[in-house]
């Protein structure tokens, strides 16, 4: 069970770093002006101008062509966010058919900068605008990449959260039968040093000798017990002994 968790996680782990990187640089690769449509639907947009906007009754929406509108969702200092509506008699094309458009205040100041055009290319299939998409995930799931991040964390944070129970729950159960596993090991030339979860707690003290097995449960050699705590010890074996972070240390009956 723990081990198909720890699969699991590390797969969630790398869909959840992959997710992250699509996101980056299709971000940083698509062009910040730039609007794809396919048309007859619509899409978000979103922009800056020039000034702080006072409310979404004093934006204005101008395209280039008939068959475009825009409704305004909401605003925040000089951010607007809005869904661009494209009519089903506008013709797109497999490369998006490109038209500008642009949003502005109802009062514009003399001396104020002129707000930015935008690049809106309407696409005649899904297929054909998802071709164009820079993102991968997007391209071939048709999914956001950040909403694949978002819906991949919990579940990520679920699978280690679940095998740290289980590795608890499988450590409790091996101290119950005098064993524990190795999570530290130490390679020295003279001799090596695993350290693992018995301790005084455990009735291990000092020069206390123990078996260490494999993750067969298979006798490989002995160790002596250098250092204690009150839940774990640490003890010298032979540096001929090739020990593994999945082994076990045995208390000596």
């Amino acid at each position: 069970m723990n081990r198909i968790l720890n699969r699991m996680g590390a797969l969630l782990g790398v869909v959840f770093l992959l997710s992250i990187a699509d996101a980056a640089v299709s971000g940083y690769l698509e062009p910040k002006e730039t609007v794809r449509v396919v048309a007859g639907t619509e899409r978000i947009a979103s922009g800056n101008l020039p000034a702080k906007i006072p409310s979404m009754e004093s934006l204005r929406f101008e395209a280039d062509a008939p068959g475009f509108g825009m409704d305004f969702l909401e605003v925040e200092g000089t951010l607007w966010r809005g869904t661009i509506r494209v009519d089903e008699s506008v013709a797109g094309s497999d490369h998006g058919a490109p038209h500008r458009f642009r949003v502005f205040m109802d009062v514009e100041l003399p001396h104020q900068r002129k707000p930015p055009e935008y690049t809106l290319l309407v696409f005649n299939s899904e297929t054909a605008y998802r071709t164009s998409l820079s993102s991968v995930f997007e391209k071939h799931l048709g999914i956001v990449p950040w909403w694949i991040t978002l819906g991949s964390l919990p579940l990520l944070l679920l699978c280690f959260g679940l095998s740290y129970r289980s590795s608890l729950a499988r450590e409790q159960r091996l101290n119950q039968e005098g064993m524990a596993s190795v999570f530290k090991i130490t390679r020295c030339k003279e001799a090596n040093e695993v350290s693992f979860g018995l301790g005084l707690h455990n009735g291990i003290a000092e020069g206390d000798s123990v078996r260490i097995l494999d993750g067969n449960l298979n006798l490989i050699g002995m160790g002596e017990v250098k250092k204690t705590s009150l839940d774990y010890a640490t003890a010298e074996v032979s540096s001929n002994l090739r020990v593994k972070p999945n082994f076990l240390v045995a208390k000596c009956s």
